[in-house]
């Protein structure tokens, strides 16, 4: 159940880049493709579905579930190096959107590039490190350090899995004239507006 509530709305986040960036539809479609003559649909094979996993990334980069992530309470009074002193009580928070969009961590960090990952994995050569559901101090959407999602891993399977059969069942747009559609916020909670309207038609076999 949790995994779903996750899903429900970064899949939605998804969908509205790909329909707003309907350039990247085909290599994304032809990777998919490529993938499943090969290997069949299996978990291993989304697995190697390196540009979906980063189109994935990038849109919860951009995005997200939220402004700051990684809620922590102090339980005692806490004074660091230079110090700072956290009350005992006091709510500290990270500021996950800030620190994603930041040019200390991403080369043009303002600009939707959904190929970003699968660029650093093969500039890198490393098929761990730059993956949807690898934790880092610089990529917060699952948390960090051992309080980490644990469920990610499901849930990046799942979403490359919808985000791959979407590419290859169907064609996607917006509406004519029309923007990606904007997020709301409530408080702190970033969501994928429920009501807006995007094109979709199944491909022909």
């Amino acid at each position: 159940m949790l995994t779903q509530l996750f899903c429900a709305p970064d899949i939605l986040e998804s969908l509205y880049n790909l329909a707003a960036n309907p350039q990247y539809i085909q290599p994304l479609r032809e990777e998919v493709e490529k993938i499943i003559r090969e290997e069949g649909w299996s978990k291993d094979a989304v697995a190697n579905m390196h540009k979906i996993d980063s189109f994935m990334k990038e849109s919860q980069r951009m995005d997200g579930i939220g402004l700051v992530n990684m809620v922590r309470k102090a339980m005692k009074d806490v004074t660091f190096s230079d110090g700072t002193v956290i009350p005992k009580g006091t709510f500290v928070v990270m500021a996950t959107q800030l620190m994603h969009r930041d040019d200390e961590f991403y080369d043009d960090p303002e600009v939707f590039n959904p190929f970003r990952f699968a660029d650093m994995r093969a500039e890198d050569n490393t098929d761990m490190k730059h993956q949807f559901s690898t934790i880092s101090p610089e990529y917060l959407v699952f948390g960090y350090g051992r309080h980490a999602c644990p469920g990610r891993f499901l849930a990046a399977t799942t979403l490359n899995t919808m985000l791959a059969h979407l590419v290859l069942s169907y064609d996607v747009k917006l509406e004519d004239n029309a923007t990606r559609p904007r997020n709301l916020r409530i408080g702190t909670a970033i969501s994928a507006n429920p009501t807006a309207r995007i094109m979709l038609r199944r491909r022909v076999a």
